[in-house]
Order: structure tokens, then sequence, then C-alpha cells
């Protein structure tokens, strides 16, 4: 049988981003008319959680033009080998990964 999705431990930043813009600043409506200073500060903590600080950063030129389903962004750099987010990604299998386990 094939791994279920319910087997995997996805690592994504989409669940704090998405409980901070549904949350009591924006009362369930998300930021549908633009992102401010504080916004910009939560995002770029969240995409540095995961690595991502200095690669990808908040444009705060823009924020006016962003809300929580559309960011503008600046390209700083490039992810580090060691650190891509889809590394290796096609070659994972149960045998490879205990995430991925039978069912």
């Amino acid at each position: 049988m094939k791994p279920t999705i319910e087997c995997w431990d996805l690592l994504t930043p989409e669940r704090e981003l998405f409980a901070y813009f549904q949350g009591p600043k924006y009362r369930g409506g998300g930021a549908t008319r633009g992102l401010d200073g504080e916004d910009g500060d939560f995002i770029d903590g969240v995409l540095a959680g995961f690595r991502l600080a200095g690669i990808v950063q908040v444009d705060r030129q823009r924020l006016a033009e962003s809300h929580e389903a559309w960011v503008r962004v600046l390209l700083l750099g490039e992810e580090p080998e060691e650190a891509k987010l889809f590394h290796d990604l096609g070659t994972l299998s149960p045998q490879r990964s205990p995430h991925l386990g039978q069912q």
C-alpha cells in the first residue's frame, strides 16, 4: 500500500502563518487590506525559523500591496545546499524515512 498523507510529518510555515492571520489581530478575516510592519516582522520570523533568513525577506516598501495570501518579498540569496527545502524529496520511501510507514 502507498503511505497516506496522514503519516507524513510535514514541515511548513503555513501552519504558523495561517494561525497568525486568522488570529485576534484580523479576527479570522485575514489581512485583506495590506500588511504592516508587525506583520512583516512576524513573517520574517517564521521564515527565519525555516532557515530562510538572509534568503527571503518581506519587502517593506510593498507592504500595502501585500496581504496574507500574497506577500511581496525580496530574494536575497540562494538556499545553502544543506538547507534546501526540497532536497532529496524525489527519493523518499518508507525504507528511507520512518515518517513514511506503510498502512
